[in-house]
Formats: C-alpha cells, structure tokens, sequence
C-alpha cells in the first residue's frame, strides 16, 4: 500500500516551474520582484517549514507559534489538527505545512480555509508563525511574486485553474 501511494504521489509532481527554472540557472525565468521575494523568503525563514521539492508538506507544526489563531473563534474539531490522529495533546494546533506548488491556484488557504488570496495567507503567516503585527505592504507583494513562480507543468502542460483572487 506505501509503495502504491507513492507512486501515485510521483503523478502530482508539477516539475518546470518559472522557478524550477530559475534554479537552474535561467536568470530571465522570473522576475525581478520575485527575486527579491525568493529572497525575502528565505530571510524570514519560510523554508524552515515550506522545504523539499514540493515546498511542504513534509511537516505537522504549530499554527499559532507567536499568537492564538484560534482565540475568538468557534473552536471545532478540525481546529485540534494531528491531535484529531494521534490523540496527543501535544499534538493539539498541530497541521501539515502544505506544499507550495501550484499555490495561486489552491486557495482558498490555511486549514480553515481563513485566508481567501495569498495576501490574506502571508499576513496571518506573518502574525501567527513569525510575530509580526506591521506589514510591509511591499514585502507582501514581493512573496506573492515569488510564490506565484512555483506553478509548474503536469504532463508536460502548464498547470491551469482559476487563479487565487485578488493575488
């Protein structure tokens, strides 16, 4: 059954990438301002937890590292993530990182679905996981550019769907 699911894992790879690409030395293959959002990226630590190939999912972290997601809210059971599993209490806020690929076309985001664009999702990352309150509005727009460089091809083909809005 592992060996079956992972070959059917290997079907959801989106290789060739603008920044596959970029990666491999095509320095035209995104844009300046993703550049910098790459950049950016990696100096806030976001590949921390959004590492590997597909960027995630590889991880169950906590959502609310540097402030409660969860306070004035309607708590439900999906709020107590891996716990719901592993019936840990350690395990309790725990969600898998998702992958990044292909993340302007897999809103809405978080595991609530809170988050309608990626704006919304890098603000609350920021909040939640970093501790941030103030937001450069600029630094949003610059990860947005780089995130939007991380859809790539199935079967040779540009991945397609509707695009996040707003992003």
């Amino acid at each position: 059954m592992t060996n079956a699911i992972a070959e059917y894992e290997k079907t959801l790879i989106t290789p060739n990438s603008p920044f596959d690409r970029y990666l491999k030395g095509d320095e035209n293959a995104i844009s300046e301002n993703a550049k910098k959002g790459y950049k950016l990226f990696l100096k806030l630590g976001c590949q921390t937890c959004h590492t590997g190939p597909a960027m995630g999912g590889q991880s169950f972290e906590y959502a609310d590292l540097k402030g409660d997601f969860f306070a004035g809210r309607a708590k439900t059971n999906d709020d107590n993530g891996l716990m719901n599993f592993s019936k840990k209490e350690s395990d309790r806020h725990r969600f898998r990182v998702p992958t990044l690929r292909n993340v302007e076309l897999t809103w809405p985001y978080m595991h609530d679905a809170s988050a309608q664009t990626l704006e919304e999702a890098i603000t609350k990352m920021y909040h939640y996981q970093l501790g941030y309150d103030k937001l450069d509005k600029k630094e949003v727009r610059l990860l947005v550019a780089f995130l939007k460089t991380l859809t790539g091809e199935y079967n040779g083909k540009p991945v397609q769907g509707e695009v996040c809005p707003a992003s």
